[in-house]
Formats: structure tokens, C-alpha cells, sequence
């Protein structure tokens, strides 16, 4: 379980350093359409765009592996959030 939690925050770091090294936040342009994206995205480049939600995925699949190994441990009662 702290492997998992870990990894999580690592994720949550690097997401977070993508995120800081541009001055358009990406939550104003990642769930336009493709075709108006583009006039949104500011400083972002596409690569940029990939990795952050390569990292998203990943931090995610990571989070519910976490909340999977809590429920079938029967031990969620006792752990605090991946977050905390």
C-alpha cells in the first residue's frame, strides 16, 4: 500500500511540475473540442498535452488500484485516502 502511495504522489508531483511550467491552465482548454482546443491551448504544446494525461492515467489507475487493495483487505477503514 505505501508503494502505491508513493508512486501516486510522485505522479501528482510530475503533473503538477508540467502544469506549473505554463501559463494557460490546462483545465481551460483539456475538455474542448478538438477542433477549438487549439485556440485555447496557449503555451501547451500537444506533446505537453500528451504527457500530462499519459500522467493523469496513470496517477489514476494507481489511485483505484489503491482504493482495489483497500476493499479486498478490508482494511479501507483504517487507511487514510491516497491523497492525504
Amino acid at each position: 500500500m505505501e508503494e502505491l502511495k508513493k508512486c501516486y504522489q510522485e505522479l501528482q508531483k510530475r503533473i503538477a511540475e508540467i502544469e506549473n511550467r505554463h501559463d494557460t491552465d490546462i483545465m481551460d482548454f483539456i475538455n474542448l473540442d478538438e477542433e477549438v482546443k487549439a485556440e485555447y491551448m496557449g503555451d501547451w504544446t500537444e506533446k505537453d498535452v500528451q504527457g500530462w494525461e499519459y500522467l493523469l492515467n496513470r496517477a489514476s489507475t494507481i489511485r483505484k488500484a489503491y482504493m482495489i487493495v483497500a476493499e479486498e483487505l478490508h482494511t479501507g477503514e483504517f487507511l487514510p485516502e491516497i491523497d492525504q
